[in-house]
């Protein structure tokens, strides 16, 4: 997933030509991070470990290095996994230690992962595949050619949707087999990167949303028929989504939190957090904490929490000063009673109690 405007390249070209973009990318510097290109960068591996590396809220604020720049978070068979796009695999991390406990060689520039019955699927930007990782085996048992700049992963635990940003298309999948069930084309012109899967309910149904960062959108298709909706206009620079209740929550790189009514596809929140939002999460909206909505911002990376009731921010946090991010992504996690976030610039994972994070200074 990059910021602004990147050109087509067929998977072996932006493979070979990641080293140099990064290069490029920390040469130029950056002003606004919603206006330069953030194509992923791949760098060296070294040993892993985890150290503490600053605080937040007054609460030590534990790092996990990892060696190479990471991008997604999911959490999978008792453990939070991370996609190392820097170095071409997957790591383990435990979550009551904060170390890596195991790797799984994936194919090349992994980004997204989502958690499914049958395994963790991940996509691998510069091969144009998709993986399935066995969590307890930790072995690949399955790869599916999609097309090329795989990137965004959605699924409902039985489906699995692709997004393919170079070719604009949604490609659906059985989650256990890999099969291919269904193409979708998108609207032309854009630039789709990321996927949320939207359960139906009584007045709406099932969608799987896409953002077209290219055109400011968000694109919701029918998970059912693949047809596709209108179009809404939710911010400039969408990003990452969530679902939520009755509201998909987008972050979004002009500054802004916005929420999208599920039934009625109009924003009803739009809430202002400066920086760069560039991911989200959410928790569930009974139990402790109670909708909350946890926005990763890609300068620093920081914090920034938003409760999901009252639209209002309720803390911001910097967890590590690597400075503006202008060439990759951030993720956000939260599991095993912590918030869990990838730092391309660190190399590593920032991750903090939830309980010790109390109101911003």
């Amino acid at each position: 997933m990059v910021h602004g405007a990147r050109p087509r390249l067929r998977p072996a070209l932006a493979a070979a030509l990641l080293v140099l973009l990064a290069v490029l990318a920390v040469l130029a510097g950056c002003g606004s991070s919603a206006s330069v290109d953030r194509s992923p960068r791949g760098s060296g591996p070294t040993g892993p470990s985890a150290s503490p590396s600053g605080t937040a809220a007054g609460a030590a604020v534990a790092r996990t290095d990892l060696g190479a720049a990471p991008v997604g978070l999911a959490f999978a068979d008792g453990a939070v996994w991370v996609a190392v796009a820097g170095a071409d695999r997957l790591a383990r991390i435990d979550p009551g230690t904060g170390s890596v406990r195991g790797t799984v060689a994936v194919g090349a520039t992994p980004l997204r992962l989502v958690a499914t019955p049958a395994g963790l699927w991940v996509s691998e930007f510069g091969a144009g595949s998709v993986a399935l990782v066995d969590p307890a085996r930790r072995v690949v048992v399955r790869r599916v050619l999609v097309g090329d700049q795989p990137e965004g992963l959605a699924t409902d635990g039985s489906h699995l949707w692709v997004v393919l940003q170079a070719t604009a298309r949604l490609v659906e999948l059985d989650a256990r087999t890999g099969a291919r069930l269904r193409t979708v084309a998108l609207p032309a012109g854009g630039e789709p990167r990321l996927a949320a899967f939207a359960a139906g309910a009584p007045g709406r149904a099932a969608t799987v949303w896409v953002n077209d960062f290219g055109t400011d959108r968000l694109v919701p298709v029918d998970a059912a028929t693949g047809r596709v909706g209108s179009p809404v206009a939710a911010c400039a620079g969408p990003q990452a989504m969530a679902v939520q209740s009755g509201t998909l929550w987008t972050a979004c790189l002009s500054g802004t939190l916005v929420g999208i009514d599920l039934a009625t596809h109009t924003v009803t929140a739009t809430v202002r957090l400066g920086s760069d939002p560039d991911a989200v999460a959410v928790t569930a909206t009974t139990g402790t904490p109670a909708g909350q909505v946890w926005v990763g911002l890609s300068t620093g990376p920081a914090l920034a929490r938003v409760d999901a009731s009252t639209r209002a921010v309720t803390g911001q946090w910097q967890v590590a000063d690597t400075g503006p991010l202008p060439n990759a992504d951030v993720d956000v996690l939260v599991a095993g009673g912590q918030v869990w976030v990838s730092s391309w610039n660190g190399e590593g994972v920032l991750h903090v109690p939830v309980g010790s994070l109390g109101p911003s200074p």
